[in-house]
Order: C-alpha cells, then sequence, then structure tokens
C-alpha cells in the first residue's frame, strides 16, 4: 500500500515497457529467494520486498490497456486480463497439490519450498519475452521491429487525447488536483466496496477445511486445493461475459454490468448470511460460494472507466488507476479483521451482512456516477453551445468593408 502511489508515477516516468518488467524481475528474484529463507527475519524482508516489487504491476498493465484501446475496445482486454489473473491462482491451486503430494521431501525441500522455485521459473519465463515485446504507450512509440511508422502514427491517431500526451515536471497544485476530482473518489469507493464485497468468496476454502471437524474426512488436502478452482472459472467467464455486454450491446457503458453483478453478488451473501453454515446437503450452499464472484466480475468496469474519464492525463490517470488498488488494499487489510476473523471461518454471518452492503453500495454508485458524468457532459455541451452562438452573433454583428477597385 505504501509502494502504489510512488510506483504509478514511476510508472509515468519509466514508461510501462521498462517499468513493467523490471518489478517484475525483483519480484521472480525474492520468490526464488523465498525457497531458501531459514529464519523469520529473511521471510519478513522477502515477504515485504514481494510486496513493494508486485504493486505497481496490475494497475501497470491497466494504465498501459487504457494508453491504446478505445472505448468500444477497453473492457474486453481489461477482462481478458482480469481472466488472466484468475487463471493464475487455479493453475497455483493445482500446482499445491502436485506440490503436497509429490515434491515433499525430494532433495530435502518441503513442498511449500518447491512451489516458490516453480512460482519463480513460471515468473522468470513469462518475464523474459516482455523485455522485447511489451510495447510503449502511444506517445513515446518509435519504429521498430513490430510497429512501423504509419503503425505508430495510427496508434497515436486512434487515442489522440493520450497520443500526443506531453508530460511535464509534477508541481503542488498538479498534486492537489489529483486529490480533489469528485469522480475519482467516486471510483475509489467503488473499488472499496468492491474489494469487501469479494470477501465472502473466500470462505469457500474455510467452508471445505471445516466440514472436516463437523464429518472427520469429508476432504483431503488435494481435494480442498482443487475444488476451489470451478470458483475462478466461473468468475473468469462471468468476467469475460459482463465485459463483452458493455463495449458491445451497451456502446461502452460501464455502469449496467456493475449494477447487475453486484446486486446478485448482493442476492447471493445475503442468503449466505442467512441460511445455516453446514446445511445437511451440502450442494445448496456449495453452488451460492460458487456464485458469490459476480461482484468481482464487475471489477474491469470500474477500472475501464477510470481510464475513460482520465484520458488525457497520464498522471492522473495513473495515480487514480493505482488509488484503486490503494483503497482497495486498505479496506481488506481493516474491514475482515473486525467482521471476516479467520478464527470465526466460515461462518461469518456479520461479515456476509456487511459485504452485501458494500456491494449494494458499490451499485448505488456506479448509478450515481453514470448520472454525474451524464450532468456533467450536459453542461459541457451546453456551455460549448453557448459559446458557439457567442461567436456566430459576434461574426454577423462585423461590419464588412466594401472592396475597392483600380
Amino acid at each position: 500500500m505504501v509502494a502504489l502511489w510512488p510506483s504509478s508515477l514511476l510508472l509515468v516516468r519509466m514508461n510501462p515497457k521498462h517499468f513493467i518488467p523490471g518489478i517484475q524481475l525483483g519480484w521472480t528474484i525474492c520468490t526464488f529467494g523465498q525457497a531458501w529463507m531459514k529464519t523469520p527475519t529473511q521471510m519478513y524482508a522477502l515477504r515485504a520486498l514481494t510486496g513493494v516489487f508486485s504493486t505497481g504491476h496490475y494497475s501497470g498493465i491497466m494504465y498501459l490497456a487504457g494508453s491504446w484501446y478505445q472505448k468500444g475496445e477497453l473492457a474486453r482486454r481489461l477482462a481478458l486480463m482480469n481472466t488472466a489473473s484468475q487463471i493464475g491462482p487455479m493453475v497455483n491451486s493445482y500446482l499445491q497439490s502436485a506440490a503436497y503430494v509429490s515434491l515433499t521431501g525430494v532433495r530435502g525441500l518441503s513442498g511449500w519450498r518447491w512451489l516458490m522455485l516453480l512460482d519463480g521459473i513460471v515468473s522468470l519465463v513469462i518475464l523474459v519475452p516482455q523485455f522485447f515485446l511489451l510495447s510503449e504507450v502511444p506517445s513515446k512509440l518509435r519504429p521498430n521491429f513490430m510497429f512501423s511508422e504509419n503503425e505508430c502514427a495510427l496508434a497515436r491517431a486512434r487515442m489522440p487525447r493520450e497520443g500526443e500526451t506531453e508530460l511535464k515536471a509534477f508541481t503542488w497544485s498538479q498534486v492537489v488536483h489529483w486529490f480533489t476530482i469528485p469522480e475519482v473518489w467516486i471510483l475509489w469507493v467503488i473499488s472499496i466496496c468492491n474489494m469487501v464485497g469479494m470477501q465472502p468468496s473466500l470462505s469457500l476454502n474455510f467452508w471445505f477445511k471445516a466440514w472436516n471437524t463437523v464429518e472427520p474426512g469429508s476432504f483431503t488436502v488435494p481435494e480442498i486445493n482443487s475444488y476451489t478452482t470451478p470458483l475462478y472459472a466461473i468468475i473468469m467467464t462471468t468476467t469475460l461475459g459482463l465485459a463483452w455486454t458493455s463495449d458491445t450491446f451497451l456502446k461502452g457503458r460501464r455502469w449496467p454490468p456493475m449494477v447487475f453483478g453486484c446486486t446478485l453478488n448482493a442476492i447471493v451473501v445475503l442468503i449466505l448470511a442467512a441460511t445455516p453454515v453446514f446445511p445437511s446437503n451440502k450442494v445448496g450452499r456449495w453452488f451460492l460460494y460458487y456464485n458469490s464472484g459476480w461482484g468481482a466480475s464487475a471489477n474491469c468496469m470500474f477500472w475501464a472507466w477510470t481510464n475513460e474519464i482520465l484520458a488525457g492525463d497520464s498522471a492522473t490517470r495513473s495515480l487514480a488507476l493505482a488509488g484503486l488498488n490503494v483503497w482497495g488494499s486498505v479496506a481488506i487489510a481493516t474491514i475482515p479483521l473486525a467482521v471476516f476473523k479467520t478464527v470465526d471461518q466460515p461462518a461469518v454471518v456479520e461479515g456476509n451482512y456487511t459485504a452485501a452492503a458494500f456491494l449494494l453500495l458499490q451499485a448505488g454508485l456506479a448509478i450515481a456516477l453514470a448520472y454525474w458524468m451524464h450532468h456533467k457532459a450536459q453542461k459541457q455541451l451546453r456551455n460549448s453551445e453557448a459559446q458557439e452562438d457567442s461567436t456566430e452573433s459576434n461574426f454577423e454583428d462585423v461590419e464588412i468593408a466594401p472592396t475597392i477597385k483600380k
């Protein structure tokens, strides 16, 4: 959380082409290091550094996408990247199961140390091509083996508000401006609501484990790791569906999918809160947990919205995108301590009611922001029309001098 905003400003100064692979390299080195840590101090240091290096990656990717894609394209691209971020935990769950079963004790290393090595190897394989293939933002794009001069010009022409953005030195008045934009604060609160609304889906793992206390031998460790993965698959599918709907049928409107996803998610969470945690029939509650990620599916809506609202102002856009992570992280670092305590899992009734309230608040804020932006656009249109009328009136009042012929 501390590193997020400085990271966002470095992103703008350094360009995503260099910044994103750079921080991933740092993350990879720290992940390899965790396979060999021996003391708590080493663990604290490596985990802290891992957090610093990972902090700007997601918002950096979102910033880069917002620099390249138009309104009817952006949500789908962000959804694809969100889908990739869901595939990560799925793959990691299978890796955890494999490491637990097959690698524990191999060459004297425990399974979790092998998992760190495997994560580092995967990251390294993905990292190397980025140094050659990851693109710059259009304003800094130059001809290379991927883009011709005409294609560079096309990239800038497609995004005129981003294509020729000139970044000047940061000033104090600019900093004040960053933190006094009403729509940015609405988006930040939406991010808070989204992160709290996601918490009930995290109870699924605890629920499987708790069944072994109620009915010993209900689920093995590999089964628990594997049975949680369909939740990510469902979130991936619904994320892509909402994004395609927003970009196509809804013509770039972001609030309807968000309202739909959050409202449906709130209904699911309220049912979880009002029904027994350990029912006689596991299937019903199992189904509810699998459908507790609809709010998370709408995540790319407010990320796309932030990119679009702040198009043409690179520093503000980058800082606002990082702020979505900052305030979301603040929320999940504090609110779960009160209502989603690990010792209470999976019987977090108060937490589920709290999550439902935040999800409904997110839906309400999406409607409010849509109204605010519509009202703002109408006001700008009226001002523009009034200015044009004034210009035409002045033009009509000008006396045209007679032409003098020799």
